[in-house]
């Protein structure tokens, strides 16, 4: 693999990330690895973002982690600053991103990870956590739908139902009303900054999304066997999956944020470090007390 330039992040003051050549294109991503103490080893948090995001929605939970952890936040292919050979695919499904996400761990020397994923982060962490266990200690899943598989027809009606988000070759609009519908919030500074990542995936923000439609997820969650946390916020729409998540991941908390919708991890970071941190914590005491790791 072939490391490129460093480049500024839009939103994300005084940082700087960098993109290294994957398989079909380049990823980019934030490493804040420098900021723990060099002489203590510290595990690894990689942060994945929503459909049409960017890394740096996840750059104020980032910055309370760093002092402890190493934080590595990726843009997913199409998205932010990872640009694919391929213009843009009709459908991208979630698993292709997640052995992207492998090859990024291999190429930064990265053996294990927690994973963090917010909407399409959660899914592609979902696909990562079955296909390559031994890379994942735990994964938390924030404001994710757990949903399952779509049909073609139902996702070619879907694309009906959404075309007026998008212009002719497929681009995204500026959300308007139907942002804070959809998000779960009504705060400008937030749904003013997913127009401007979204604008920024472009024509990969519907591919990416029909992936997930005609993959799911709902038929994979039995088969994750890692230590999941889930937290959404009390508005986010997703809090329907929280039921599905108890019956359906083996060893699962299910955590709800006040005064929050579905970018929980933007309105709320404080909490949402808190709650993981909480998390890790007590799954690495149960690790050193000798509870079996389940395969």
């Amino acid at each position: 693999m072939t490391a490129d330039e460093t480049c500024m992040v839009p939103l994300w003051e005084e940082v700087t990330g960098r993109r290294i050549r994957v398989q079909d294109g380049w990823l980019h991503y934030v490493d804040l690895g420098e900021r723990g103490d060099p002489a203590t080893p510290t595990a690894t948090v990689v942060l994945l973002h929503k459909l049409g995001g960017w890394v740096a929605d996840w750059r104020h939970v980032a910055e309370l982690l760093a002092a402890n952890y190493r934080v590595v936040a990726v843009d997913l292919p199409g998205h932010g600053g990872s640009t694919m050979d391929e213009s843009s695919p009709w459908a991208h499904p979630p698993s292709t991103s997640a052995r992207r996400i492998a090859e990024l761990l291999a190429a930064l020397g990265i053996e294990r990870t927690h994973l963090m994923g917010n909407s399409l982060g959660g899914i592609v962490g979902v696909h990562l956590a079955v296909a390559r266990p031994e890379l994942v200690d735990t994964l938390a899943l924030v404001g994710v739908s757990l949903t399952e598989r779509h049909s073609l027809e139902r996702t070619l009606d879907n694309d009906r139902a959404v075309r007026h988000l998008f212009g002719p070759g497929w681009e995204p609009l500026p959300l308007g009303s139907a942002a804070a519908e959809r998000a779960g919030t009504d705060d400008p500074r937030i749904l003013t900054e997913q127009d401007l990542s979204r604008a920024a995936a472009g024509r990969w923000v519907r591919p990416s999304e029909r992936g997930v439609g005609l993959t799911g997820v709902a038929h994979l969650l039995s088969e994750v066997r890692v230590p999941t946390l889930v937290v959404n916020g009390v508005c986010a729409p997703y809090r329907v999956y929280d039921e599905r998540a108890r019956d359906s991941l083996a060893d699962v908390r299910v955590v709800t944020v006040d005064e929050a919708g579905s970018f929980v991890h933007q309105e709320r970071p404080a909490d949402v470090a808190r709650h993981w941190q909480e998390f890790v914590a007590e799954q690495s005491s149960e690790a050193t007390a000798g509870r079996p790791r389940r395969e």
